[in-house]
C-alpha cells in the first residue's frame, strides 16, 4: 500500500516532542511491514531523504514569502509556533508539487487541521483520508490564547482552527485520537460517531535506552551534582505553553518552598527554549537545553517530575519516557490523562498544592533507587512502537476494509509479524 503522511512540523527529531515521535514511529512502523511510505513536511529548502521504504520528502518556500509569514506570525499570532510553517503547506506552489504524491497515494494521513489545501486535493482526487491527532488542536489553540492578551484577532485565529479542525473531521474516512478521552471530546465538539474516531495512543521514544556513550555518574559531573544530592528532572519543549508554565511552577516551588535548600535539592530541566525569563535563573535549578543522551540524563536523576496543569490533551510522552525506563515518577492529574491504568498506578499522582512535600518526601527516602524494571517492561508492551502499530493497524487500517476506492485486502493486508524471542 502507498501511504502520503503530510505534516506541518519540520523536524521529526524526538527532541522535538511527543507529535515528531507519533508521527515518525507510525511511518516508520508503517514501512517496516512492506507499506511504502511517504512523509511530506515543510521545511525552509526542498530535499529529499530516501528510505528502503520510507522517503522523507521536506518542501521549500520562496524565501521572501516565508519571511512575510514569520513576520506576520510574530505580529500578529505569537502564539501559533506552526503558522508559518501551516501557510507554506497550502501555498499554491505547495499543493503543486505534492499534487502526484497525493494522486499515487491509496491512503493519505494529515496531520494537521489546518491542512486544508492538501485535504481538499484527496476529496478531489477520492482518497481515504485518516486526520491523525495527539491532541485536539482547537483545545490546545484555545489554552495558547488564553495564556495571551484576548482580543479580535486572537478570537479569530481560534474560530479558524475550530473551523478547520470540524472540516478536517468531517471530510475525513477516519479521525484518530490519541485516548478515549480525546475520542469522546472530538465526538461531543464536532457532533461525530464515536465509531469514526480510532484510539492510537502515543508511543514513546523507542530509540532512548541506557547510553553507552556517557554514564549517569558523568552526567552529575558534568552539572556539579555529587552522587548524594538529591535530584530531580523535568523533560519538555519549553517553547510550549503548558511546559514553560510547569517550569514557572517549579521556580515558584523551589522559591517558596525552604525545605528544598536545607535538603540541597537540585531540579535538571531538559529542552528547548528560545529566550530565558529572568525569573527562571536561581540556584539549584539547571538547564540544560537538549541532550543527545536523553536517557542518561533522566538516570542521572533520582525523581522525574511533571507537574502539568494545562492542555488536558494527548497522552504526554515525558511521562512515558520517565516511567519506560523505570523511574520514579511524580505529577499532577492533567499530565496523566489518557494513561492506561496499569501504568499510571505506578505514579505518584497529587495536587500542585502537595506537589513540593510529596516530591521531598521520594527524593529523601529513595535516592538513588534502581529502575523498576516490571514497569519499564509494562510500559513497553502498551506503548513500545510496535504496540502502537499493531493498534494502527487494527483499528485504523482494518476497520476501514471495504472502503471506496481501494478494496479491503489492498488496504490492510501485511506481512506476518512474528514475535521476537
Amino acid at each position: 500500500m502507498r501511504v502520503c503522511i503530510v505534516d506541518t512540523f519540520r523536524d521529526h527529531h524526538p527532541v522535538s516532542g511527543g507529535h515528531a515521535i507519533r508521527v515518525f514511529n507510525i511511518a516508520k512502523w508503517l514501512s517496516e511491514q512492506g507499506h511504502s511510505v511517504l512523509l511530506i513536511r515543510p521545511s525552509e529548502r526542498s530535499t529529499s531523504i530516501e528510505g528502503r521504504k520510507l522517503r522523507i520528502l521536506s518542501v521549500g518556500a520562496d524565501a521572501r514569502f516565508a519571511r512575510l509569514i514569520r513576520t506576520l506570525q510574530v505580529r500578529f499570532l505569537s502564539g501559533m509556533r506552526h503558522f508559518q510553517d501551516s501557510v507554506l503547506m497550502n501555498h499554491l506552489s505547495t499543493l503543486r508539487t505534492i499534487r502526484t504524491y497525493i494522486r499515487s497515494a491509496d491512503l493519505v494521513q494529515l496531520e494537521d487541521p489546518t491542512l486544508v489545501g492538501p485535504l481538499l486535493m484527496c476529496k478531489l482526487y477520492r482518497k481515504i483520508i485518516v486526520a491523525d491527532s495527539d491532541g485536539i488542536s482547537s483545545q490546545v489553540a484555545r489554552e495558547t490564547f488564553n495564556g495571551s492578551s484576548s482580543g479580535i484577532r486572537t478570537l479569530l485565529a481560534y474560530a479558524f482552527i475550530l473551523l478547520c479542525e470540524r472540516l478536517w473531521c468531517r471530510l475525513s474516512s477516519r479521525v484518530v485520537a490519541s485516548s478515549t478521552g480525546d475520542r469522546q471530546a472530538m465526538s461531543l465538539l464536532h457532533h461525530l460517531n464515536q465509531n469514526k474516531i480510532a484510539v492510537v495512543p502515543n508511543p514513546f521514544d523507542t530509540s532512548i535506552q541506557r547510553s553507552e556513550m556517557i554514564d549517569e555518574a558523568s552526567v552529575r559531573q558534568s552539572l556539579g551534582l555529587s552522587s548524594e544530592t538529591p535530584t530531580a528532572i523535568f523533560v519538555g519543549d519549553l517553547r510550549i505553553q503548558h511546559n514553560s508554565e510547569a517550569v514557572d511552577y517549579i521556580v515558584r516551588m523551589m522559591t517558596d518552598f525552604r525545605s528544598f535548600h536545607d535538603h540541597k535539592v537540585h531540579i535538571i530541566v531538559v529542552g528547548k527554549f528560545d529566550l530565558m525569563p529572568a525569573q527562571w535563573k536561581i540556584p539549584d535549578l539547571i538547564f540544560t537545553g537538549p541532550v543527545r543522551d536523553l536517557a542518561a540524563y533522566i538516570g542521572a536523576s533520582d525523581v522525574c517530575i511533571a507537574p502539568i496543569f494545562s492542555q488536558p490533551t494527548g497522552i504526554k510522552t515525558k511521562v512515558l519516557t520517565y516511567l519506560a525506563l523505570g523511574k520514579i515518577t511524580v505529577a499532577t492529574p492533567a499530565a496523566l490523562i489518557g494513561l492506561d491504568a496499569s501504568v499510571r498506578r505506578y505514579v505518584t499522582e497529587c495536587s500542585a498544592s502537595d506537589f513540593p512535600a510529596v516530591l521531598l518526601d521520594k527524593l529523601t527516602k529513595d535516592l538513588n533507587s534502581a529502575p523498576n524494571r516490571t514497569l519499564s517492561a509494562n510500559v513497553k508492551s502498551l506503548y513500545g512502537a510496535d504496540a502502537v502499530g499493531r493498534t494502527y493497524n487494527r483499528e485504523v487500517l482494518e476497520s476501514m476494509q471495504g472502503e471506496t476506492g481501494i478494496s479491503g485486502n489492498r488496504l490492510y493486508s501485511i506481512p506476518q509479524c512474528h514475535e521476537k524471542g
